[in-house]
């Protein structure tokens, strides 16, 4: 198989320099729509694909940032100082979960050698 790196944008084949694998847009993904339409999606500039419905376009906080905001735990802020037990016993529970799934695991792993 001899395959060829091509800029998607203008067709022109990959340089055979050495440095980054992409043109100068870096694409990061590709979404279709339900006619079969490609769309790339950018990895500094995202996509037009779907567009935003205007009542998102205006709330204080974009979804990705409240994302991140649940996931670094300062969402929790508004429970004054307990928010610090909280994120501990949210941690000890995610530990708790991870840890009897291992032990599920491994206990179905050994019935099966068993048998």
């Amino acid at each position: 198989m001899n395959a060829k790196a091509t800029d998607w944008y203008t067709g022109e084949p990959a340089p055979e320099s050495a440095g980054a694998p992409f043109g100068k847009i870096a694409i990061s993904g590709s979404c279709t729509d339900a006619e079969g339409g490609f769309h790339p999606v950018e990895y500094n500039e995202g996509t037009d694909f779907p567009t935003m419905p205007e009542r998102f376009a205006k709330l204080p906080m974009s979804l990705w940032n409240l994302s991140l905001e649940v996931h670094t735990g300062r969402i929790y802020t508004f429970l004054g100082p307990v928010n610090l037990i909280f994120i501990f016993f949210a941690g000890l529970a995610a530990i708790w979960c991870l840890w009897t799934g291992y032990k599920v695991r491994l206990k179905k792993k050994r019935k099966k050698k068993v048998l």
